[in-house]
């Protein structure tokens, strides 16, 4: 509820924040109420990697034994695929969770000194998961991407940038990638205190709009930290524009039920007017 008098609804800005506390998922309070509230559907399917199967495939950069439905995982980039001893793997785990019981799971080593081109460079072989499908967008429209990331083991490596994010790739009609069409939501760990992140789950956002081309999107989680990082709760919804929230609220009218007034009545019985 507003703290003073508002002459317009949108005057002033609140925060709903929590530290904790058992919540339902299920629809609770007035249902004339709820029948005013409407949120933009979440895009992207199986978006907390609750859903998986067991699997004897073997793919040429994954050795996992579950797979997640909807998603591709890779322990590391095919270019890598011929080097021995690769400490890095993308699996889905139940060891955290910030939503449901499962969560993607990377564990990658230090840097290797890697020769391409002639060259020798700090190279941080690590996993990633990509969307199977594609996901349909809609023209010169405003998204919000947004997902959970937690660490819970991080090692110094000297790399000029430590972090994860999730891209999301803008694709045409043909399914072909326009040209400078992506966002990504990014969490980089360089200049923050491990107190600040480590072992704790750190909610990380982005918002886009899509060129006039794009009718879809496909979706990459990759990561670029020694330790173990785990990446939970992905969203992907449409808003109105960058700077609103995906939650979209109609006029509210007072729905609280009125006690009827007091009638005064004379001796005789009569009503008082």
């Amino acid at each position: 509820m507003p703290h003073k008098k508002m002459d317009e609804d949108s005057e002033l800005y609140y925060i709903l924040s929590f530290e904790s506390g058992k919540w339902d998922d299920k629809p609770g309070g007035s249902d004339a109420l709820k029948k005013k509230i409407t949120i933009n559907p979440n895009l992207i399917p199986n978006y907390s990697f609750e859903k998986v199967v067991k699997t004897v495939d073997r793919f040429l950069t994954w050795n996992g034994r579950t797979s997640v439905i909807n998603w591709r995982l890779q322990d590391f980039s095919h270019k890598f695929i011929s080097l021995d001893k690769l400490k890095s793997t993308c699996r889905v785990s139940t060891k955290e969770a910030f939503h449901g019981t499962r969560s993607i799971c990377f564990l990658s080593g230090k840097p290797r000194l890697i020769e391409r081109n002639g060259q020798e460079r700090n190279t941080l072989i690590s996993g990633s998961a990509r969307l199977s499908g594609n996901i349909v967008l809609k023209p010169n429209t405003a998204y919000k991407l947004s997902f959970f990331v937690k660490i819970t083991k991080q090692i110094d490596n000297g790399m000029n940038f430590q972090g994860v994010g999730v891209t999301l790739s803008f694709l045409d009609y043909n399914k072909k990638a326009v040209s400078g069409g992506v966002f990504s939501a990014l969490y980089s760990i360089n200049s923050i205190m491990q107190e600040e992140y480590l072992n704790r789950w750190v909610y990380v956002q982005a918002c886009g709009i899509t060129d006039q081309d794009t009718n879809f999107g496909s979706i990459n989680i990759g990561e670029k930290i020694s330790g173990i990082t785990y990446v939970d709760m992905l969203e992907l919804r449409e808003v109105k524009n960058c700077d609103f929230p995906e939650i979209i609220v109609e006029k509210i009218i007072d729905i609280t039920p009125q006690k009827p007034k007091p009638i005064l009545r004379r001796a005789d019985g009569s009503p008082v007017k």
